[in-house]
């Protein structure tokens, strides 16, 4: 916290800084689905851009590492966060927990433009978030625009206190897309092959 403003997430269930047990994994098998060669990951983060400084996620970062590694164990070393899809928050987003949600939906429609996918719709899209930073809000926006690019949104219930418990709330549709919520990794991908 800085200034009484959260410099992160809220999950109290791992220690911080941790990678969640799977999720690097689970994010592989989800682009690798279709039988293709699996995209990079693109990351809408609440990050600010005027920090990028010292918050960049570039090919040093440890989460772009751990996604890489992740890739080349898979047999695709090329695979990762795609550090050119990444769309930052900023610090009115910081300061102003509230538009987080809204600036992830912007970022997505920008995202999608800049790949060109808004007018061709190549590509599904598969929204991975959690529950502790307006990620439910992003991901009923994007697909409520979009339904035609988006496959379904996956939100991570995460522990919002020290108790380490969490809620796992129902799913439910928008755009008759599916929004549906989970706990480990492993649920996630039993959400997945739901879709």
């Amino acid at each position: 916290r800085l200034l009484d403003v959260p410099l992160g997430g809220v999950d109290a269930q791992y220690e911080r800084g941790a990678f969640y047990p799977g999720c690097a994994a689970f994010c592989y098998e989800l682009a690798a689905a279709d039988g293709h060669a699996p995209e990079p990951v693109a990351v809408l983060t609440a990050r600010a851009q005027e920090l990028a400084f010292a918050l960049a996620l570039d090919d040093d970062d440890k989460v772009v590492r751990k996604f890489r590694e992740t890739g080349s164990r898979r047999g695709t070393p090329s695979w990762g966060v795609g550090v050119d899809r990444v769309r930052y928050g900023s610090l009115h987003e910081w300061a102003f927990q509230d538009f987080k949600g809204y600036r992830k939906y912007r970022n997505f429609l920008d995202l999608t433009d800049a790949l060109g996918d808004a007018t061709t719709a190549t590509r599904r899209y598969v929204f991975v978030g959690d529950t502790g930073e307006r990620d439910e809000e992003a991901a009923e926006l994007m697909l409520a625009a979009r339904p035609e690019l988006c496959a379904a949104a996956l939100l991570h219930a995460v522990a919002p206190s020290t108790t380490g418990v969490s809620r796992v709330p129902a799913g439910y549709d928008v755009a008759g897309r599916p929004v549906k919520f989970f706990r480990t990794y492993a649920g996630a991908a039993a959400c997945a092959v739901e879709l």
